[in-house]
């Protein structure tokens, strides 16, 4: 048994499935896209107490449903000079394995605030969070 990191065109296949249209897969470029699958992939954990690190999301209106039942937790990410973390209880980022250019690579966001989804480059350098497939 195998394992891999999804392309981001595996990425774009799986949000038009949760959000039942193709709007992810004509995506070519950067920002936000679609309208609810990003709501419906986060987990519906609602952060009200004093540690955001607790895999809950800042109480908003599109922190999330789970209805899909991924369960993305707001992870945050690890800063590329590896001394903290940036977003947890607000965000989390996957990374996909496909390379952009000089360095970059794609990679999948999700905020409180926003019940889309995102896609943008960054550096590979940044620590954000994965989503294993199995082959």
């Amino acid at each position: 048994m195998s394992w891999h990191v999804p392309t981001d065109r595996e990425w774009a296949n799986l949000l038009d499935k949760v959000e039942g249209n193709t709007t992810y897969t004509v995506q070519t470029g950067t920002g936000w896209w679609g309208t609810d699958a990003g709501k419906k992939m986060k987990s519906a954990g609602t952060f009200t107490g004093t540690d955001p690190g607790d895999g809950s999301w800042l109480d908003h209106a599109n922190r999330g449903d789970n209805t899909s039942g991924f369960g993305a937790v707001p992870a945050g990410y690890r800063r590329d000079n590896g001394l903290y973390f940036n977003g947890r209880s607000i965000n989390v980022n996957y990374w996909s394995s496909s390379v952009g250019s000089s360095g970059n690579a794609w990679y999948r966001y999700f905020d409180c605030t926003h019940a889309r989804a995102a896609r943008y480059l960054n550096p590979r350098s940044l620590g954000f969070s994965v989503r294993c497939v199995k082959d």
